[in-house]
């Protein structure tokens, strides 16, 4: 079979890019040996770009660390791809190729220059097969409560960052609230002392609302009448869908 055209990855532009060459690394270099490889080491190459990948249609391990990437893009033919190792790059971002790897279950992402845990997380959530992840020398590895947040959101994940996720951590990470809610969280009270400062008359009516209920129940403690047990209950929730309303 004649052998596939390939050119060695060098520094001839000005910009000193590097692009992947894929085949160029392969012994043997045509189409029955592309298709077949399922393993493939571009480490330590000084790749910033990727190219080249979409006859390895059967690659199931891909060693791209040590090199000058930033991102992980043009590999969506790699469908098949279960184990990616990309620590010690430069990547900022996860958006890109990795929700194409349906059943990736080991991916290595230390020493980079990942940041916002909770954009991350919601592509890492969508990966159901990984198992062993590691984010860790990252600046998203300093956020407060990083490694619960990604059990909490990845419960499935068996290592996290070279150690073993526990029963006890996976129950200690379903109990906090997730980076959305506690944004959520914090943005409330500022929602809420706008809506409350332009509306001073719901302030006004919520109050008299409120004195009204406490007054019926003067009345009826007083004066000894018999209700049902829920009644301070049915006022109370009254007195919320009030306050909710406005």
């Amino acid at each position: 079979m004649a052998a596939l055209n390939s050119t060695t990855p060098s520094t001839a532009n000005d910009n000193n890019d590097i692009t992947s060459d894929p085949i160029g690394s392969l012994a043997v270099k045509n189409g029955k040996a592309v298709q077949g490889c399922v393993e493939l080491f571009l480490a330590g190459k000084s790749i910033n770009h990727l190219h080249g990948f979409s006859r390895f249609v059967n690659l199931d391990t891909l060693f791209l660390n040590d090199n000058r990437l930033t991102h992980l893009n043009n590999l969506d033919s790699l469908s098949r791809l279960k184990r990616l190792y990309a620590h010690n790059n430069q990547i900022t971002t996860l958006k890109g190729s990795l929700l194409a790897f349906t059943f990736i279950d080991t991916l290595t992402l230390f020493n980079n220059k990942l940041q916002d845990l909770h954009a991350c997380l919601s592509i890492l959530s969508q990966l159901r097969h990984l198992e062993e992840l590691d984010m860790h020398n990252n600046p998203l590895s300093e956020e407060t409560n990083y490694r619960m947040h990604v059990i909490k959101q990845l419960p499935w994940l068996k290592v996290l960052d070279r150690h073993i996720v526990t029963d006890d951590e996976r129950l200690a990470a379903s109990q906090i609230k997730t980076l959305y809610e506690s944004l959520e969280e914090e943005d409330k009270p500022k929602r809420t002392g706008m809506k409350r400062k332009a509306s001073a008359s719901a302030i006004q009516a919520e109050r008299l609302v409120s004195e009204a209920v406490g007054n019926i129940a003067v009345i009826v403690k007083t004066k000894r009448i018999l209700l049902k047990d829920h009644f301070m209950e049915v006022s109370e929730n009254l007195l919320a869908m009030y306050q909710k309303k406005n």
